[in-house]
């Protein structure tokens, strides 16, 4: 995997910068969606002083929101392969459970291996419309009530154990033709 992954130059075409992103993704699903330290140097290197770049970035934003929908119904997908799978093991050890049932038999053997009934400790089943109350618990638990919380944080009361920590978060917006695109500073 090279080194140089993903870098964005001001006079970079689309189509090499749709080539660097396509890098990128092919690195992040190789590396099975972890961000390793390679794919965060190059990140690192990534330049935001000028406006190509904020939309470069705004670019692989939204391409990586695409990659993670895409492997988001592809795990959905093979989910339903294995739950499928593990269905049709079930119905297959229940056939052979059914056949040694009707056979009378509680051993069976093929050429590799062989089934034989084992007694379990039986499944627990309980109609709790019948059972006494002797037989029931009763469970307690305490949460915090958020929504409360939050009000009476927003209305400047205090409650002990609560705060709001401030936070910031990046929108994106259509850029205005009259707005001024402003260099942004090094901190």
């Amino acid at each position: 995997m090279s080194m140089d992954l993903l870098q964005i130059k001001d006079e970079m075409s689309l189509v090499e910068i749709m080539q660097a992103f396509s890098k990128l993704s092919e690195a992040l699903a190789e590396a099975g969606g972890e961000l390793t330290p390679e794919i965060e140097a190059n990140l690192a290197t990534l330049d935001l002083k000028t406006a190509g770049k904020i939309d470069a970035y705004h670019f692989l934003m939204k391409r990586m929101e695409t990659e993670a929908e895409f492997w988001e119904e592809e795990a959905k997908r093979r989910k339903q392969i294995a739950a499928g799978c593990y269905a049709l093991a079930d119905r297959l050890k229940n056939g052979i459970l059914f056949a040694m049932q009707q056979l009378g038999t509680t051993e069976i053997a093929g050429n590799a291996v062989r089934a034989k009934l084992t007694a379990t400790k039986g499944r627990l089943v309980i109609d709790e419309a019948n059972l006494s109350d002797d037989w029931k618990m009763t469970e307690i638990r305490k949460v915090p009530d958020k929504e409360r919380i939050r009000a009476a944080l927003d209305n400047l009361e205090t409650v002990p154990g609560a705060s709001i920590e401030g936070g910031q978060s990046v929108r994106f917006y259509a850029a205005k033709p009259s707005t001024k695109k402003v260099e942004a500073k090094n901190e």
